[in-house]
């Protein structure tokens, strides 16, 4: 985000409760705001993000807030956007022009251009925002972008925010009114710049709410959550339980409480996996070995920290790393301090990866030869099906047995994840995805730990099947396994 402008409030601006006075002081009776959309008008941020599930009053409240602020401060101008000029006038240009500015208050509007001029000077332009270069020359006082989402970057938002510098003419003097610029949008997942734009500057695993608050504070940026079920006194009384009955289950949280996550629209590859039945608070199991997954890479290789009880075949995933552009000399340095923290010395510990990490790479050897070499690691691989392995996986997730045979009635499910692997969680609750044939994807994030699971289980599977024939007559390996 740009540097934000200084801000020389109005006399009588100064404080929030005058400014949101001033704010709800609007000529129509039908806008009912909510809790939340108090806190937007109330707010002096400079950038307000209005993020939340359908029908909880967002664009509504963004649009009210321009409105106002244009008949606060004669002569100023404000940009309502979105990405597509088509989208934005079938929407957001619709519900500015119908629901929110009431007709004694406006001049004209020009359809061609696009602008809505106020009686008393001010005006309000509706623009597509695909190309940020079409505003480097406007003077604004504040602008909105809904659908947010949709566009691919910051430089947008970096645009407009370097537009507001807008000076008005009031009782004789030039001030400049209170900046204000509010991007809209349903929520998004961690790998979303937007996402970015509010969290960026601290550890969002490790961060208190207080060190949130200060880093915002810091930036002039202010993050509003609007809920659907807030908004319901403004809702026909079918409007949430239809939406719920028509919501995935895996978007509820997303498109009616208005909490960060990704929109899931394809088929997940596993099935079934849930937060209630998956995933625990798992440690090191001392009588059974670490088992260890590579996925190798630069852009984003992972490692995971599984066990398997050969009773049951029950898989505990204890703990994973996702790199994120970084090299195997660096990568395997934060497997070591992983280790460190979680594995006594001593402790019995066998690696499993992929094939391919036997390539060659640019800079020399190949990763599995690295490992072996510098770290003596040494990496144990077998070609597999990709079907093979998320087979078992999926047999797991579905499967259910005694976590203790000392307490049969005890059940607990054959995979089980802990609280941490957050990657992995998410993308056993569909975030990793099968495409339109049923293959799964390589969307390069969300595929990389799964693939360390299978290889950790597949390579594991003889011992499972070991126990599993225990007593009975068994059949030849390779028409168990198909190795």
């Amino acid at each position: 985000m740009s540097k934000s402008p200084k801000l020389n409030f109005l006399q009588g601006q100064d404080s929030e409760q005058d400014m949101f006075d001033n704010m709800i002081n609007v000529p129509r009776d039908d806008y009912k705001p909510t809790v939340t959309a108090n806190r937007v008008h109330m707010s002096l941020k400079l950038i307000r993000l209005l993020r939340g599930g359908l029908g909880s009053s967002k664009t509504r409240t963004a649009c009210e807030h321009i409105n106002n602020m244009a008949l606060k401060y004669p002569g100023s101008t404000y940009l309502v956007g979105r990405k597509d000029i088509t989208s934005l006038k079938v929407t957001t240009q619709v519900e500015y022009l119908e629901k929110v500015v009431s007709p004694e208050t406006v001049d004209s509007f020009n359809v061609n251009d696009g602008i809505l001029y106020y009686k008393n000077r001010s005006k309000t332009m509706f623009r597509e925002t695909k190309e940020p270069d079409k505003v480097k020359s406007l003077e604004l006082s504040g602008w909105l972008i809904d659908e947010a989402d949709e566009l691919p970057d910051t430089e947008m938002e970096e645009k407009l925010t370097q537009r507001l510098r807008q000076k008005i003419r009031m009782n004789g003097k030039w001030v400049i009114p209170p900046y204000a610029g509010l991007l809209v949008f349903n929520p998004v997942d961690d790998l979303h710049w937007l996402y970015f734009l509010a969290h960026k500057g601290w550890n969002k695993d490790e961060a208190s709410e207080k060190d949130v608050r200060k880093y915002l504070n810091k930036m002039n940026l202010e993050d509003f959550r609007f809920d659907t079920y807030e908004n319901k006194q403004n809702l026909p009384p079918t409007y949430i339980p239809n939406l719920i009955d028509n919501t995935p289950p895996e978007d509820l949280d997303r498109l009616i409480h208005g909490h960060w996550g990704r929109a899931i629209h394809g088929k997940p590859v596993i099935n079934n996996f849930t937060i209630k039945k998956n995933v625990r608070s798992l440690n090191l199991i001392e009588h059974l070995p670490l088992l260890v997954g590579w996925d190798f890479g630069y852009n984003h290789p992972a490692v995971s920290f599984i066990q398997i009880d050969p009773l049951t075949t029950r898989v505990f995933l204890l703990r994973e790393i996702l790199g994120n552009k970084i090299y195997l000399e660096d990568f395997v340095e934060e497997y070591k301090t992983l280790k460190k923290s979680l594995v006594p010395l001593g402790f019995s510990i066998k690696h499993y990866g992929d094939p391919h990490g036997e390539d060659q790479r640019d800079v020399g050897e190949g990763s599995i030869e690295y490992l072996r070499v510098h770290h003596n690691i040494i990496v144990n691989t077998r070609r597999q099906k990709i079907k093979t392995g998320l087979d078992e996986i999926q047999h797991r997730v579905n499967s259910i047995a005694p976590l203790d045979y000392n307490n049969p009635n005890i059940k607990e499910s054959l995979f089980l994840v802990d609280h941490s692997c957050k990657i992995s969680i998410k993308g056993y609750q569909g975030y990793y995805q099968r495409d339109k044939f049923g293959e799964p994807i390589k969307d390069g994030y969300y595929d990389h730990t799964p693939d360390t699971h299978r290889y950790v289980i597949v390579n594991n599977k003889n011992e499972g099947l070991a126990n599993r024939f225990k007593g009975k007559k068994r059949k030849p390996r390779n028409r168990v396994t198909g190795y």
